[in-house]
């Protein structure tokens, strides 16, 4: 039976509707998650997230997570997502601000700030800085054992790269990728599009692209994918 009016009830309803991509209505759930008990920090985090998914949200991102803030304090993964929002504003300074206190908090070392600091430098065009937040990153999760987090990082070295059209070290670094964790989708789409350009290579292009689909058919790339193969 529904609950309209118990605070979790609409937490889970606003989380399940943020996984099916529909963010308006999970947004509007949250937010009476929210008015229902305000003193809940999770909940803001939650909100935040699905803030930081919408293209107006970042500004209201980071007012939610610094009321989170209040209450959790202690928490890295919290100060990693305001430096998110904080970078979504374009507040580079205040967000790097953010990864560095995650650091600091997480006794030094933090593979998931080194890899958010790598993607702020790469955005901004500081590929030197990327290439060495990205490279700590790289070596933390290692040690960690954490082979999303290693493809992830080498994704992020082979775009660093590629922003600078250097494609040869790129398509390594998209290999790397790829065989650091074989379900990870991105490194397929990167691949796709870089062999898309050649008339030896369509064919491949084509496989590439349509694997990412295959492992991620709503995934961040998926339209453009689906752009991609029509051009093929």
């Amino acid at each position: 039976m529904l609950q309209p009016n118990n605070p979790d009830i609409q937490m889970m309803r606003g989380r399940r509707l943020y996984r099916a991509g529909s963010l308006k209505e999970a947004e509007r759930a949250m937010r009476k998650a929210i008015e229902i008990d305000p003193k809940r920090a999770r909940f803001y985090v939650e909100l935040a997230k699905v803030l930081l998914a919408t293209k107006r949200g970042a500004k209201e991102a980071v007012e939610a997570l610094t009321t989170a803030r209040k209450a959790m304090p202690e928490n890295a993964q919290l100060v990693i997502l305001l430096g998110d929002a904080h970078a979504a504003t374009g507040a580079k300074k205040e967000a790097l601000g953010n990864y560095a206190e995650a650091i600091k908090m997480n006794g030094g070392s933090y593979p998931q700030a080194q890899l958010s600091i790598g993607k702020l430098h790469r955005k901004s065009k500081d590929y030197d800085q990327a290439i060495k937040a990205l490279t700590k990153a790289l070596e933390q999760y290692k040690q960690a054992v954490q082979p999303r987090g290693q493809a992830e990082t080498c994704l992020e070295i082979a775009r660093t790269y590629l922003a600078k059209r250097e494609f040869d070290p790129a398509k390594e670094w998209l290999t790397k990728a790829q065989q650091s964790d074989s379900s990870f989708a991105d490194p397929y789409y990167f691949i796709g599009r870089m062999l898309a350009g050649t008339r030896s290579t369509r064919k491949d292009a084509r496989t590439a692209l349509q694997t990412y689909l295959k492992l991620a058919p709503s995934g961040d790339f998926a339209s453009a994918a689906k752009r991609q193969l029509t051009r093929l």
